[in-house]
């Protein structure tokens, strides 16, 4: 019987626009949080995921179901949906 094996480990990080508020110290933790668990929910393995007010950084084993393109979709517009849910701050996020 056949098998298909791979292992893609991806280190994602991006940058918060110009004109957008930055990640609250109080907040950082809890988005982190909320990242892994939208990595796990479409099987890719969360390694590690931080950051300072300004940018995030995500090491993540690829799922064989996702290409890098839909993961990354899937990931900035989840945590950015939540985020902007958190409170006034964030609106302009």
């Amino acid at each position: 019987m056949s098998q298909s094996l791979s292992k893609i480990i991806i280190h994602a990080v991006w940058h918060i626009k110009r004109n957008s508020p930055e990640i609250l110290k109080e907040d950082r933790e809890e988005l982190y949080k909320f990242m892994n668990g939208t990595l796990v929910k479409n099987r890719c393995v969360p390694l590690r995921i931080n950051g300072i007010g300004n940018h995030v950084h995500v090491l993540f084993i690829l799922s064989r179901t996702l290409s890098i393109a839909k993961a990354m979709e899937i990931l900035k517009s989840h945590s950015t949906n939540w985020i902007k849910r958190k409170g006034p701050h964030y609106k302009n996020f």
